[in-house]
């Protein structure tokens, strides 16, 4: 009879399947996974089910290598998991898991970056061509194919049952106070409670994600959608009510910047109007800030940000508008030019 295995142990069918991939015998996948197996079951670290499976794929990863390699992949395994299994890493795993649907595809490439506003651009652009939206169909089509044969990896029931029996001996651990790794984890927690507390608590100032988001958005577009000015940015008012954008307004400070082009652009279906000021190497920006729900304290004050290597960011929040600089250089620069006044 077979060994079902517990619901946050279920994922070691997929996890067989995957090191089927990597190492390319079944044999050798069923000795990796039950040596990671032995391995997560002696650690007191892992918090909740979901933590778990990703530290398990992740030292599937990292121990696959280390594995015996066949000659020859096992002449049973279809032509696609022999194609997967060919492939040189980190691109084998990643289109691995990517194909199993197991993760996220960010989480997969990195958990800490965010979506590239290029790639989206991208597959926006392959959507408006019919050619390129034909070659993207057939590859989702190749995609599921594959993803079906992935699926048809099917764990031995004498193997599901080894695991079942091994995921059973592990002992439930008791809480004891005294245990270091308790002692460890309960100190862990109490630091990220401090450490979250002083993020949404401690720090004001930080500059808004949605704001980082459109500064990002825009530093992508091309000159097709700007119009020539060529006038003071603070004469730009009625130009921008005449396209449909109400409430551009700049700092007194900077209104006489001479703005060489203008566009109003659609992110996230909300109009962002876009300024280019090409003699002081920046952009102005303005938008509502209520669907993006940003608000800045006190009135007239500045939240900055080191965009990246090249370009600053400065917001400010005022009457339900938001205005933002796009500045190439560093924050001491940015700062310095919005201090000073024009010649």
């Amino acid at each position: 009879m077979m060994t079902h295995l517990p619901k946050e142990w279920r994922f070691l069918s997929d996890a067989w399947s995957y090191a089927v991939i990597l190492t390319g015998s079944q044999q050798i996948a069923t000795e990796l996974v039950t040596s990671t197996l032995r391995v997560l079951a002696d650690r007191h670290d892992i918090l909740g089910n979901k933590h778990r499976r990703r530290v398990f794929f992740a030292t599937l990863f990292r121990e696959a290598p280390k594995a015996p390699r066949v000659e020859l992949p096992e002449s049973n395994l279809s032509d696609d998991i022999l194609k997967l299994h060919n492939l040189p890493e980190p691109g084998r795993s990643a289109l691995s898991l990517c194909h199993m649907g197991l993760f996220p595809i960010d989480q997969i490439a990195d958990p800490n970056v965010a979506p590239s506003p290029t790639v989206l651009k991208a597959l926006k652009v392959a959507n408006e061509s019919a050619n390129l939206r034909s070659e993207y169909e057939t590859q989702l089509e190749i995609d599921k194919m594959v993803r079906s044969t992935i699926k048809d990896i099917r764990i031995p029931e004498e193997v599901l049952n080894s695991l079942g029996a091994r995921v059973a001996a592990i002992p439930t651990r008791r809480f004891n106070p005294r245990d270091p790794a308790m002692i460890a984890v309960l100190i862990g927690f109490l630091l990220l409670i401090t450490v979250l507390t002083w993020n949404f608590l401690g720090r004001p100032a930080a500059f808004p994600s949605d704001a980082l988001g459109i500064a990002e958005e825009v530093l992508t577009f091309d000159e097709r959608p700007f119009e020539a000015v060529n006038l003071p940015a603070a004469s730009l008012e009625d130009w921008f009510v005449l396209k449909g954008f109400d409430g551009f307004d700049v700092p007194p400070h900077l209104e006489k910047y001479k703005a060489e082009d203008a566009a109003i652009l659609k992110i996230d279906n909300q109009p962002i109007a876009v300024v280019t000021v090409p003699d002081q190497y920046a952009q102005f920006i303005s938008f509502s800030s209520k669907p993006h729900e940003i608000s800045i304290s006190p009135k007239g004050s500045w939240r900055y940000l080191q965009l990246d290597t090249e370009n600053a960011l400065a917001l400010r929040e005022e009457d339900g508008m938001c205005f933002m600089v796009i500045r190439r250089g560093d924050l001491a620069e940015l700062k310095h030019f919005l201090e000073k006044a024009p010649n």
